[in-house]
């Protein structure tokens, strides 16, 4: 059960990661707060909605997601580039997000995570307009220090 008082199935929510819908890649640009200047490739699936825009905050170290065209509840599978932003404690250790469904705050879960990607998923009620992914940094650390099989997977160009 969401914060949002909605629930999907269970079954939905596997059919969703198991789905055959086409994994679509959105691009933003980190020149104006990453010095290599390099574009992010941001991999996701949605479902009953489409994603109309991505934008960072790096006041609040948070990924804004802007939906368009929501016909009912829906599901955002999401994988969240390491080197793009990040939510890490002090010692280096995975800390949770902090996911806000039009300004409140809702749960969603982390089906895997890999030395490149955070991969979430977050589920959504059909008034959902704006998601916010919150975390503790954005560029985690610079692209001299990207495990090297992550660049081609995260990174347009630099």
């Amino acid at each position: 059960m969401l914060g949002l008082g909605f629930k999907i199935s269970e079954k939905t929510i596997e059919e969703t990661i198991n789905s055959k819908s086409e994994l679509k890649t959105y691009e933003i640009e980190g020149e104006r707060y990453h010095p290599e200047n390099s574009v992010f490739k941001i991999p996701y699936k949605i479902t009953n909605s489409k994603i109309e825009s991505m934008k960072l905050d790096s006041a609040s170290a948070s990924l804004i997601i802007n939906l368009k065209e929501t016909t009912s509840d829906g599901i955002l599978e999401i994988s969240i580039p390491r080197n793009l932003i990040d939510s890490i404690i002090s010692n280096g250790q995975d800390d949770e997000f902090f996911i806000l469904i039009n300004g409140e705050e809702t749960k969603f879960t982390e089906p895997s995570k890999s030395p490149c990607f955070r991969n979430l998923l977050i589920e959504f009620p059909e008034t959902t307009n704006e998601i916010e992914i919150i975390a503790s940094f954005i560029y985690s650390y610079p692209i001299s220090k990207v495990p090297d099989e992550c660049i081609d997977k995260t990174i347009v160009k630099s």
